[in-house]
């Protein structure tokens, strides 16, 4: 278990997320379902809360929940996210972020982010949130994996009544009751990502206290993404294809190549 709580800095060099970023999405409030093909909203919430719900994420009982900053991503400059506004300075945490996060989704885990974002605070509208909102949606262009994202913009118990900064789980109730379609999380089998571990050089044990509040495995980005990899700390999938299915998938290829390719061709398609 100590590994899960021994930081490494990430490896130099990875790749990141393209500074061309799509338009902020509507700020229209939306159930998690299984409209594919339907854009992501951003909802804006009570002065302290933001949330991307992605329609096309189905409702799950199986989470993959992560931290933004220093966990999926990190800075080429070395400043901290909440300074930066230049989307081409974001970059993965570590080369392999992207095929991990793939994997998880192919897995049958429905991808999440849960996120404080202290530099917007209550300028939800503003140009921090515009900020936060269009590099969330150029991870997810990049990623080409259906995520939610919500975040907490505020401190203390005045200004964040209802919970949603972390270590409290204001963001995770949230989006298990009005985004995931009424399926409830199997917390077994389900974990967090994240950073913020208590050890020395931390910024605080936010992302460790929260994973435990809410009832979900906890593990470093250090564990899941460098030493052991995710197939080490969570086992390799259980539904390899036999290979009768095999050579099944792998008779219709050869069909397909031998019939007229026009009718199969979609525009876009390499």
């Amino acid at each position: 278990m100590e590994n899960f709580f021994k930081r490494k800095d990430p490896p130099n060099g990875a790749s990141g997320v393209s500074a061309s970023a799509n338009k902020s999405a509507k700020k229209d409030s939306s159930a998690g379902g299984d409209l594919k093909g339907a854009s992501p909203t951003w909802t804006s919430l009570h002065g302290s809360f933001m949330a991307r719900v992605d329609p096309s994420c189905a409702p799950n009982a199986n989470v993959a929940a992560f931290d933004l900053d220093d966990t999926l991503q990190k800075t080429r400059s070395g400043r901290p996210g909440y300074a930066v506004s230049e989307l081409d300075d974001f970059v993965f945490w570590s080369p392999g972020v992207a095929d991990a996060l793939r994997s998880v989704h192919a897995r049958g885990h429905a991808v999440v982010i849960f996120s404080n974002q202290g530099g917007v605070k209550g300028a939800l509208d503003g140009k921090r949130a515009d900020v936060v909102r269009r590099r969330v949606d150029a991870l997810a262009k990049r990623l080409g994996v259906p995520l939610h994202f919500f975040c907490g913009t505020q401190k203390g118990a005045e200004k964040d009544p209802r919970g949603y900064r972390k270590p409290q789980t204001g963001a995770w109730r949230y989006f298990e009751t009005r985004c995931n379609g009424g399926v409830a999380i199997d917390l077994n089998a389900s974990y967090y990502v994240g950073d913020a571990a208590g050890r020395p050089r931390d910024h605080s044990d936010s992302d460790a206290a929260f994973a435990r509040n809410v009832g979900v495995r906890f593990f470093t980005p250090e564990a899941f993404f460098l030493e052991s990899g995710f197939e080490g700390v969570l086992g390799r999938p259980t539904t390899e294809p036999s290979p009768a299915e095999t050579r099944e998938v792998e008779a219709a290829t050869a069909a397909l190549d031998d019939a007229d390719a026009d009718d199969f061709r979609r525009e876009g398609t390499p």
